[in-house]
């Protein structure tokens, strides 16, 4: 006859379906360990519903006993042989994926080398156009430059007048 084999796992779950409700730090003192490591246990729990975690207003945690606290040995190893099996089924899905990307970069890669003359012919024109902005800005900056002495000299006309 097989033995059953707990570890440090089981206690939270067995504890918990052994006194109904329990406080968070008065569970963490029986099992004798700090509070936040048995929280996130509590939490990973939680998540297969095996215990429920509830917050009040005071503060305290409660830990209760979720739907699957008496779930089977044999139901475990069930749920874990499922995963296994699409694990697999996941790598196969992962290989044709892993092909079907390579096609796509491979067609991408092409269509890139047909369409490098036109990126060149894109950055050539953009480049004209960023010198004539540039010229354009030189010539302002000159013309008001020449509006600026042409007020300067009229002022310096005016003084000599005066």
């Amino acid at each position: 006859m097989a033995e059953k084999i707990t570890t440090g796992i089981n206690a939270l779950p067995d504890l918990v379906k052994k006194k109904g409700k329990i406080k968070l730090s008065v569970a963490a003192k029986l099992l004798d360990t700090d509070k936040k490591s048995l929280e996130e246990l509590a939490k990973i729990l939680e998540e297969q519903d095996i215990i429920k975690l509830e917050y009040t207003f005071t503060g305290d945690k409660i830990l209760t006993a979720g739907k699957n606290i008496n779930m089977s040995l044999e139901e475990e190893q069930e749920k874990t042989k499922k995963a296994v099996f699409s694990g697999e089924r996941d790598e196969e899905l992962n290989k044709v994926l892993g092909v079907i990307k390579k096609r796509i970069a491979t067609k991408k890669r092409k269509g890139a080398i047909k369409g490098k003359a036109e990126i060149k012919d894109k950055r050539a024109e953009e480049k004209k156009a960023e010198e004539k902005r540039k010229g354009e800005a030189e010539d302002k900056r000159a013309e008001e430059k020449r509006a600026e002495e042409k007020r300067k000299g009229e002022a310096e006309d005016k003084r000599a007048e005066e």
